[in-house]
């Protein structure tokens, strides 16, 4: 079941998601990009990303950021190589064809140009090609809509076909936005249209080894019919829709883009240490969160919010 939650802010609701991912891809082998986790600004990003990082130590999960503030060259390196750019191949990764890949994220690079031109000479004069199941050196990636976008537009085999978990944090915000349409970009990038469909018909079992099936699925309408290579090709593995947000909004408008499966609300506002909802208000604040109101002008805010921040180091 997909899975909507409204908890109030502080009250743990990033651990709520972290905790559940990172223990369902514990197990897996083969490196694939399989959570996504969007968030509306670069700072929300980085402190989720932060949360992933410290929960992930000790396994060999691979966390990836992705927001506007970063040089995006780089990061199209670090999320389809990681270590292997440096010369490093990590053998659970997916990469294949470095070379090629390398020269082609740093084409004024003569010696990736060089180890490409190698590369094809060894593939008989043949271009390799990226494989039609992608190339990921994270296993998780969180990142700003926007520059999700960006990646999915011009990040050679960057793929979200294998997607397992969406993660929607602070859901009101990213659902109220377009965004430049994300989430028919996310739709479209993990599910087969009737025009791949097609293409595979053609197909002998032999030639299937440029693509993945792992978790290919169909497209709303689309229907594998009787083909054994269609069903090969188009496994029932949902994707996970998780949606958190301290004022998550129940208007079936907003919610259909989302296309959730028989989801589960949770409201965590008011919740007595028994689980009971102790008042009828819609929102709340939680218990350990406090607000405290100085009186200052404009010019002394500055030496306020430090002796503030002095006074709390010292207790």
């Amino acid at each position: 079941r997909d899975v909507c939650v409204a908890a109030p802010t502080g009250s743990g609701k990033t651990l709520a998601f972290v905790l559940p991912v990172l223990n369902a891809l514990a197990d897996r082998y083969v490196r694939r990009l399989r959570a996504l986790v969007v968030l509306p600004s670069r700072d929300l990003a980085k402190q989720v990303h932060q949360v992933f990082e410290r929960y992930a130590k000790g396994s060999d999960l691979k966390i990836g950021l992705s927001i506007g503030q970063s040089d995006f060259r780089q990061e199209q390196k670090q999320l389809l190589l990681g270590d292997d750019y440096n010369g490093k191949p990590d053998k659970r990764s997916s990469t294949q064809h470095l070379a090629h890949l390398r020269s082609s994220l740093e084409p004024g690079n003569l010696q990736f140009a060089l180890d490409a031109h190698r590369e094809k000479l060894l593939l008989g004069g043949s271009s390799p090609v990226f494989p039609k199941g992608g190339v990921s050196a994270v296993d998780v990636l969180v990142c700003t809509p926007g520059r999700l976008v960006d990646h999915c537009d011009n990040t050679p085999g960057f793929t979200l076909q294998h997607l397992r978990f969406l993660v929607i944090d602070e859901a009101d915000r990213l659902l109220s936005q377009s965004y430049h349409g994300w989430i028919a970009r996310v739709f479209d990038g993990t599910s087969v249209t009737a025009r791949d469909l097609a293409r595979y018909e053609n197909l002998e079992g032999t030639d299937l080894g440029f693509s993945d099936p792992i978790t290919w699925r169909l497209s709303e309408g689309v229907s594998a019919g009787s083909s054994a290579v269609m069903h090969s090709l188009c496994r029932p593995v949902q994707l996970r829709k998780l949606l958190y947000s301290a004022t998550l909004t129940k208007d079936p408008q907003k919610l259909a883009a989302l296309k959730l499966v028989n989801p589960k609300h949770f409201n965590a506002h008011h919740l007595t240490e028994e689980g009971r909802q102790s008042s009828s208000a819609l929102y709340s604040m939680p218990e350990q969160l406090k607000e405290y109101t100085v009186e200052c002008t404009a010019s002394q805010k500055p030496l306020v919010l430090l002796s503030l921040l002095l006074e709390r180091l010292q207790q």
